[in-house]
């Protein structure tokens, strides 16, 4: 079977929540013996110098790569006055700018395609242009709930307006749960809220983390960390918290902040806190902190450095909303502290211990657990069905 799955960007560049999930999903189903190829957009000026993927991760065994020169149509080149009025007037992001030419004809070239792989709303439009193509839309985050708290930030007409983008937001989600051949959900809230609105089967597919664990030199001082995706506005946002917030009231306990990931090196993290800038892997960060802090207050989907701090053997504290969407169990295991007056006394004694049954709370995100989820939904709603259908 011919597999394509359709990145926003070049899931191999770098590594960080959305891009791990891309890279899980591709390796489970190059592990079936399917021919999968990777198909991203990319700016023309780039490509001419980069033609493939850089840096250390590369495709696994079965799978490659297919970055396409593209240009998509977007409101950057549009002129100021009318991305001031679409500011006031639609002021969330849109499907404009989600179809490309060149991406259509990448598609087409690689017919006939049994599977198409999305996890961007318009990028299922695709799937029209290809007859005899099964869907598979993958919630990383259900964008109606990040949409819905972008919404209620607004104010005038631009809150009216954003109301009406998000029952756009809703339909869409709807239509495709009942038009995709598979839904999957890396929340699990997020999959059983999108099951009842839709009244569709969506599968809580929680995106795989690697267990290890990471020495810590006991004469260190005690240190708790932050490690995320800068280029994610809403991980700016919890630094901003952080460092507001939370940093201040860790000094006070002498307990030493550090900060690390994609963009970290560009970020402001104030007086309190010591940022090692991006590092080659998750053991760089671990070996440095005794627990790791997750003062997340947007967003959306599954928080998954809060689940890898805990594989890694890393106590966490977290805001309520970083817990959101967790298994009861797994959600248990995690600190939690109010995001605006965090309550930090169980540091005082040290990091606090992991729960005995820890390990059995992490088994959904396993590998194998992902892989065996990812071959039962392809057997049974991608190759089941035209073969029912053939034996009719």
């Amino acid at each position: 079977m011919r597999v394509v799955v359709l990145s926003l960007t070049d899931p191999y560049r770098a590594a960080h929540g959305g891009t791990l999930r891309t890279r899980a999903l591709v390796a489970a189903l190059a592990r079936l013996g399917h021919e999968v190829v990777v198909v991203f957009p990319q700016d023309p000026a780039a490509a001419a110098h980069d033609p493939g993927t850089s840096g250390g991760a590369q495709p696994p065994a079965g799978a490659r790569v297919l970055p396409v020169a593209s240009t998509t149509v977007g409101t950057r080149d549009w002129p100021a006055w009318v991305r001031r009025a679409k500011r006031t007037l639609v002021p969330l992001p849109t499907a404009v700018g989600g179809m490309s030419a060149g991406v259509a004809g990448a598609l087409a070239s690689l017919a006939p395609v049994d599977l198409l792989v999305v996890s961007v709303l318009p990028f299922s439009r695709y799937v029209r242009a290809m007859p005899g193509t099964a869907l598979w839309v993958d919630h990383s985050d259900l964008y109606s709930d990040v949409v819905a708290r972008e919404a209620g930030r607004r104010r005038g007409l631009a809150r009216r307006t954003a109301a009406l983008q998000l029952r756009g937001v809703v339909r869409a989600e709807d239509r495709l749960a009942a038009e995709a051949a598979v839904t999957t959900a890396a929340g699990l809230v997020d999959a059983e809220a999108l099951r009842r609105r839709a009244g569709h089967e969506v599968a809580w597919l929680p995106t795989p983390v690697a267990t290890a664990q990471v020495p810590r030199d006991p004469s260190a001082r005690p240190a708790a960390g932050f490690f995320a995706n800068f280029e994610y506005w809403p991980n700016v946002d919890a630094l901003e918290l952080l460092r507001e917030r939370w940093a201040p009231r860790l000094a006070a306990l002498g307990w030493d902040v550090v900060v690390a990931g994609l963009a970290s090196d560009r970020m402001d993290a104030g007086p309190h806190a010591r940022v090692l800038g991006p590092v080659p892997s998750p053991a760089d960060f671990y070996r440095h902190v005794d627990v790791t802090l997750a003062p997340v207050r947007v967003g959306g989907g599954m928080k998954v450095k809060v689940v890898e701090s805990l594989a890694h053997g890393r106590p966490v504290l977290a805001t309520p909303f970083a817990v959101a969407g967790f298994p009861a169990d797994l959600a248990g295991a995690v600190q939690v502290v109010d995001a605006q007056e965090p309550d930090l006394a169980v540091l005082a004694d040290g990091a606090p211990a992991l729960p005995a049954d820890l390990a059995e709370a992490l088994r959904p995100f396993t590998a194998e657990g992902f892989d065996a989820q990812v071959a039962g939904l392809v057997e049974r709603r991608v190759v089941a069905p035209p073969r029912a259908r053939a034996g009719a």
